[in-house]
C-alpha cells in the first residue's frame, strides 16, 4: 500500500501548485518532506538531503520538481518517496551529487 496525494508547493510565496505525490509503503509521512514545483526549486539544488528531477508530459512540457527530505527516515525511504505519474522520471541531483539517470524505485 501507499499513500498518494497532491502536495501543495512549500513555496514561501504561497504557490497553489499540486504535485502528485507517492509515499511508499506509509514509511515516511507527509510532514517528512518538503516539494517544491519546478518555478520554485531552491536555489540550493545540491542540498546534502534532497533530489531535483524532472518528467516528461506526452505535449513535451518538463516538469521540474525538488523534494528536500526533513528527516533519516524520509531520506532512507526516497527511492519510494516520489512524484506520483507515469511518466520516467529523471534524477539529475540527489544529496548533493549529479546523477543524471532515470529514477529506479528498486535502486538508483
Amino acid at each position: 500500500m501507499c499513500d498518494c496525494y497532491s502536495h501543495k508547493c512549500d513555496s514561501k510565496e504561497n504557490c497553489t501548485e499540486l504535485i502528485p505525490m507517492h509515499l511508499g509503503d506509509y514509511e515516511t509521512e507527509k510532514d517528512e518532506i518538503e516539494v517544491y514545483c519546478g518555478k520554485h526549486i531552491p536555489e540550493f539544488t545540491f542540498d546534502p538531503n534532497g533530489i531535483l528531477a524532472w518528467y516528461e508530459e506526452e505535449s513535451g512540457n518538463r516538469n521540474w520538481f525538488f523534494i528536500k527530505y526533513l528527516t533519516n527516515n524520509a531520506k532512507k525511504n526516497w527511492r519510494q518517496n516520489h512524484p506520483n505519474v507515469s511518466e520516467t522520471i529523471w534524477l539529475v541531483h540527489k544529496f548533493g551529487k549529479i546523477i543524471n539517470k532515470e529514477w529506479q524505485e528498486g535502486g538508483e
